[in-house]
């Protein structure tokens, strides 16, 4: 019992201290205004994308970059690699008949299917692009038209070694899509804080800029972390790292309809996050997980101990982790347009309890997943 009291708290203010430390990082970067002199423009960019079993998102993913305001000025080119797909993406791409699109097919530089993936595919692209900076993009994200130019205009001033840009998930209405969509709100501004204050990277390879020669995906040791490896190699090679913060730069991509398939997508995210050796992330991460387990730990107090103390503690635990978790959600309402999906803050606060819980816990006893008809591990 002397124990069990001072953990709890200690847990209880460690998690105010974090989400004040975001909420305070976010308000503290400004977001990025721009303009662009149009006759000035250079073709600087390469855009890839790896793609695998995408037929129903490619299209809108192309036909949304190519439409971009200064695309023909700014990019030299958009690479699509197929990545084995098992259904019409490659024909579709094909198809479409664009000239700025070049389609490369994994199949064509491989002969064993399961040899493939996302990381060989963007190595491939990577090998072809002739870009002085690339833009990593995943198949099934949409852009704003004006996009390419924020992008192009973060670059010019700030000369970096490596971006990380801001993803959205579109919801269709569903409590459990909304849900998705305060969630990556909240990563990504989790992935703002750390970069900002020189704390942790993160980044997500949905969209992720970097200078030409800066990345590259031969470490094949885990089939998942494009992107945390990517950042961790611009780290390494002291480069200059930014989070953009810039509503024009945010791609959006579906939520996961499926409950099944989310767990599948973030046990994807989440086996790679137990070798990062980053004492800041860890503690940021063991942080989130112990306040998540702090609430199915309270019940099991309850059939042990007298509920006198335990009720009290749990409703001020709750409640300052609930406050706390709003307001950083309202600090993000405006730029990642969030009314509506605000109206569902208590189910999704119920559904981030579990899916902490469970998914964390589930990374730990293994390495491997199901994604895209392929297992990895």
């Amino acid at each position: 019992m002397t124990f069990i009291l001072p953990f709890f708290i200690l847990v209880a203010l460690a998690y105010a201290c974090l989400m004040l430390f975001i909420i305070r990082s976010w308000n503290s970067q400004p977001e990025f205004k721009y303009i662009v002199d149009k006759e000035q423009l250079e073709a600087i960019f390469s855009i890839i994308i790896a793609a695998r079993n995408e037929e129903e998102s490619i299209e809108n993913c192309v036909r949304s970059i190519i439409s971009c305001n200064s695309f023909n000025f700014i990019c030299k080119e958009l690479i699509v690699v197929d990545d084995f797909s098992e259904d019409k993406t490659l024909q579709v791409l094909k198809s479409m008949d664009l000239s700025s699109l070049k389609v490369i097919a994994m199949s064509d530089h491989l002969e064993d299917p399961d040899k493939g993936g996302k990381k060989e595919s963007l190595d491939l692209a990577l090998s072809q692009a002739s870009g002085q900076y690339i833009i990593q993009l995943d198949a099934d994200v949409t852009v704003a038209p004006d996009y390419l130019e924020c992008v192009y205009a973060f670059v010019k001033k700030m000369n970096p070694g490596f971006v990380a840009a801001p993803v959205a998930f579109s919801s269709s209405g569903n409590v459990f899509e909304h849900f998705q969509s305060l969630d990556i709100a909240g990563m990504m501004a989790v992935t703002q804080a750390g970069i900002n204050t020189d704390k942790w990277y993160m980044a997500n390879g949905a969209n992720m800029i970097y200078r030409s020669g800066v990345v590259n995906f031969s470490d094949r040791s885990f089939a998942s972390g494009d992107d945390m490896f990517a950042i961790e190699k611009a780290r390494q090679k002291n480069e200059n790292i930014y989070f953009l913060k810039a509503r024009s730069s945010i791609v959006t991509t579906p939520a996961i309809s499926t409950i099944g398939g989310f767990f599948r997508q973030r046990l994807r995210w989440a086996t790679k996050n137990k070798y990062n050796k980053n004492f800041w992330m860890l503690l940021m991460m063991g942080i989130s997980l112990l306040n998540a387990l702090c609430v199915p730990g309270y019940l099991v107090l309850l059939f042990f101990f007298s509920g006198n103390w335990i009720v009290p503690l749990a409703c001020f635990h709750l409640l300052l982790s609930l406050s706390l978790d709003f307001i950083l959600l309202d600090n993000l309402r405006n730029f990642f347009t969030l009314e509506k999906q605000m109206k569902f803050f208590a189910p999704s606060k119920l559904y981030h309890i579990i899916y902490i819980s469970g998914i964390a816990l589930a990374s730990f006893i293994t390495d491997s997943y199901l994604w895209k008809g392929r297992k990895r591990k």
